[in-house]
């Protein structure tokens, strides 16, 4: 028995769920929201990336050979490594990577409903192309042959995720406050008459992103990286 934590993956837009395939359990697709454990899956450290396993048959998702853009994800029997990382736009959710590549995990087209295939396609920045981690539980992997990572060691891969989504969230925020601070320098050296209502806007920005800021640094690691609302 070894204890992982659990997510369901949902894509932003169009708000469906990563789904196995439950009766050929190979396919994946987009379903909508329900509890079947086909919709859930162990993210595992593997090194410096992740490996993403199904809950109903611990099979791994993959590309469908060569990673290349446009390939089939699928579910496969062994590891396929993964990079996860914040989204710039949305620091509530993640884009996912085939290790060493820019080639994302993507919701073909975009599309509503059931059954749309999932592909690996090069970055777009597209909001289908854009995922939330939804936790589910810990518990012991019900699988005889999972990975024998010690209790410790799964623990770490939880957090180190946590914090790393935390990291790049911390840099975008400091980056949006750095500009906003320029910005109201470069209005005020260079028209000292700027309207105060103006400056008033910019500060008050500024101010959010300050909060912003701190909201992150008081999260719990796993919980500044994954969320279970809107």
């Amino acid at each position: 028995m070894y204890p992982g934590m659990i997510y369901k993956i949902r894509c932003v837009e169009p708000q469906t769920f990563l789904d196995l395939d439950g009766a050929n359990n190979y396919s994946i697709r987009s379903w909508q929201n329900h509890m079947g454990e086909n919709q859930k899956w162990y993210i595992e450290p593997i090194g410096d990336g992740y490996t993403i396993k199904n809950v109903l048959n611990a099979k791994y998702l993959a590309p469908k050979g060569a990673p290349i853009s446009h390939v089939q994800i699928i579910a496969v029997n062994f590891p396929f490594k993964w990079s996860i990382y914040a989204d710039t736009r949305d620091v509530t959710a993640c884009r996912i990577y085939a290790y060493g590549t820019q080639l994302s995990l993507d919701l073909s087209g975009g599309s509503k409903g059931n059954m749309i295939p999932i592909l690996l396609c090069t970055d777009h920045g597209g909001k289908n192309q854009c995922w939330k981690l939804e936790p589910q539980q810990i518990f012991g992997s019900p699988f005889s042959y999972a990975p024998s990572f010690s209790t410790a060691h799964q623990e770490s891969g939880i957090l180190s995720l946590g914090f790393s989504l935390m990291k790049q969230q911390l840099e975008e925020v400091n980056r949006r406050i750095e500009e906003m601070r320029k910005l109201i320098e470069d209005t005020r050296d260079n028209n000292p008459r700027t309207n105060h209502r103006q400056l008033e806007t910019r500060l008050d920005q500024l101010e959010s992103m300050l909060m912003l800021h701190d909201e992150i640094l008081n999260q719990r690691p796993v919980q500044a990286a994954l969320v279970t609302d809107e």
